[in-house]
């Protein structure tokens, strides 16, 4: 009865972790594409450039989350590690 119990709290606790972890992630999306769209060039390494300044606007106020859940230090982007930082979350 406890292990029922005990294996029901975790598959809960689990499931509302993962819509949590959702939901942010989906807010990023949503201000990405809201910014993105306002940019139209024909310039593709310019359009990566602006795509990148829109993730990092968008993923302002999730450093905590990023860091958490994907290991990503969004504070402290230099070099090449701020393309390597878009791509790891999947939008290069």
């Amino acid at each position: 009865m406890i292990k029922k119990v005990f294996f029901t709290l975790a598959l809960f606790f689990s499931f509302i972790f993962v819509q949590a972890q959702q939901d942010y992630m989906d807010k990023i999306a949503e201000e990405v594409c809201e910014c993105i769209s306002g940019k139209h060039n024909d310039n593709t390494e310019l359009f990566k450039m602006e795509l990148g300044m829109c993730v990092i606007q968008a993923t302002k106020n999730y450093h905590t989350e990023l860091k958490r859940d994907y290991g990503v230090d969004a504070s402290n982007l230099n070099g090449t590690e701020g393309g390597n930082w878009v791509k790891s979350l999947g939008f290069v």
